[in-house]
């Protein structure tokens, strides 16, 4: 049985460009390259939704003029509870009955978690 994850280091671009790939997504991609994904849409005019296609190419650097974004500042006199989510975080499970066996190298670029266990077994979300 082998669960996804979205390990992996985290590089700078080398290059000004990607090719979306079987299994890669927005998030990922952009994580991989130290970018935040929001930028990378921008940058692209992808929608709100997110989705890109395989074979897509995506621009990893700003346009001309164009710039990431920064981090936001700290404001001054602004206390932790008003930067705090408004949702709970949500409890974390593990996803299959099984003990950790390895892992795998992803074709996203991602790394895997293998988990022993039996043909047939069910896998739950983490979340």
């Amino acid at each position: 049985m082998l669960v996804g994850g979205c390990g992996g280091e985290r590089t700078r671009p080398e290059a000004a460009g990607y090719v979306v790939q079987p299994g890669d997504t927005l998030y990922a991609i952009s994580w991989r390259h130290g970018l935040d994904y929001r930028d990378v849409a921008r940058w692209n005019g992808i929608g709100a939704d997110y989705r890109i296609a395989v074979g897509q190419h995506l621009s990893l650097t700003p346009p001309a003029g164009g710039r990431a974004s920064a981090p936001p500042a700290a404001v001054p006199g602004a206390s932790a509870a008003a930067t705090a989510p408004a949702t709970p975080a949500p409890h974390f499970t593990w996803p299959a009955d099984g003990a950790p066996s390895g892992t795998v190298a992803m074709s996203s670029g991602g790394i895997g978690l293998r988990i022993a266990g039996t043909a047939g077994s069910p896998v739950r979300a983490a979340a």
